[in-house]
């Protein structure tokens, strides 16, 4: 992310800590630990973005000024609800990973994405 995004570009992602230290970059915390206004009440689901409506946080993503998300797709359902929003950048593939664990850590893999502000807004305004 350092040397591929702009020094200013917004970084959304659930794993803020270890990305905002090494991208230098700001990050919107969609846990909502760090972000104040993130944090959604579910008391069904632990990942957060599993359990809210992705129309909410794609609007968040848009008037934040979100440039980037990085994540596991399967706790990105927003990025499923509007692909034509994102951009797929990079995929890694996170070694290896046991059963148990991708329930803790999310997946076997990671994905940046760039958000496409002006799909992003087209979409939004169709609802």
């Amino acid at each position: 992310m350092l040397d591929h995004t702009p020094a200013d570009a917004l970084i959304a992602a659930h794993d803020v800590g270890a990305l905002g230290a090494i991208s230098q970059r700001p990050v919107l915390d969609l846990f909502g630990l760090v972000t104040p206004g993130m944090i959604r009440p579910v008391r069904t689901v632990i990942i957060p973005t599993l359990g809210t409506s992705p129309q909410w946080y794609l609007e968040q993503l848009r008037e934040r000024g979100a440039a980037y998300v990085v994540g596991y797709p399967n706790w990105l359902g927003f990025v499923a609800a509007a692909p034509e929003c994102f951009e797929e950048l990079h995929r890694e593939v996170l070694g290896p990973v046991s059963q148990d664990e991708v329930a803790i850590y999310g997946g076997r893999e990671m994905v940046v994405y760039r958000i496409r502000r002006d799909q992003l807004g087209e979409f939004l305004s169709a609802r």
